[in-house]
């Protein structure tokens, strides 16, 4: 079981209200864990074979938003979304920004 540090929410930057990376990254790792997605850290690790179907898909979804207060738009909303941690992180921190 991943043991997050309580420094992981501390997670706005002061200056442009954005999420820092690192602690963004073990937020959504943490968020994941909750919805049954154990992440693994190494290259061969797809993100995308842990979404089993199209309901699982719109509850990791959900989770997501509900986690960071972001709505994803629909163009991201593809399997794609998943094809990397790095990437989903990406996309929840531009998300961010545009609030």
């Amino acid at each position: 079981m991943n043991i997050l540090n309580p420094d992981a929410y501390e997670d706005l930057d002061n200056k442009k209200g954005r999420y820092k990376m690192e602690n963004l990254q073990e937020k959504l790792e943490d968020c994941l864990f909750r919805v049954g997605i154990d992440i693994e850290h190494n290259e061969e690790f797809d993100l995308r074979e842990a979404i089993i179907d199209s309901f699982f898909f719109i509850t990791v979804i959900l989770e997501i938003e509900q986690e960071f207060n972001i709505e994803i738009p629909d163009e991201y909303l593809t399997i794609n979304l998943f094809s990397s941690i790095e990437h989903l992180a990406d996309i929840i921190s531009s998300q961010k920004e545009n609030i």
